[in-house]
């Protein structure tokens, strides 16, 4: 799957100073005709960070066939509805939380889960 709300990329930022190179990030939002995403970085204790960066054709291609944006021939149309980043994160902190205690109940019947 392409580019989408929510993933993770790693990219290095230019709009701020950062001595570390390349950055993991969240998307957080996309163009709806795709001509940029904006990710979003944890900044500690300043906060969070956006940059927004290009969109290669070869993201830009898979997002049309998969809907995610309109192609520049199409009619414009509002981007899908999308899960933020904090939704996003506390989706997953629920995931967590039920593969854990789903590995609970496997254990406690005497079955090994297979990452173990």
């Amino acid at each position: 799957m392409g580019l989408y709300v929510g993933k993770q990329v790693v990219v290095t930022p230019v709009g701020f100073d950062t001595k570390m190179g390349e950055l993991t990030g969240t998307v957080v939002y996309i163009h709806p005709k795709g001509k940029y995403y904006v990710v979003e970085f944890d900044a500690g204790k300043k906060g969070t960070v956006c940059e927004s960066f290009p969109i290669s054709n070869e993201d830009m291609l898979e997002m049309i066939q998969e809907g995610v944006v309109q192609g520049e021939t199409e009619p414009f149309l509002p981007p899908p509805p999308h899960i933020t980043a904090k939704e996003l994160e506390k989706k997953l902190s629920e995931m967590a939380k039920e593969e854990r205690a789903a590995r609970r109940k496997l254990r406690a019947t005497g079955v090994r889960p297979d990452d173990e």
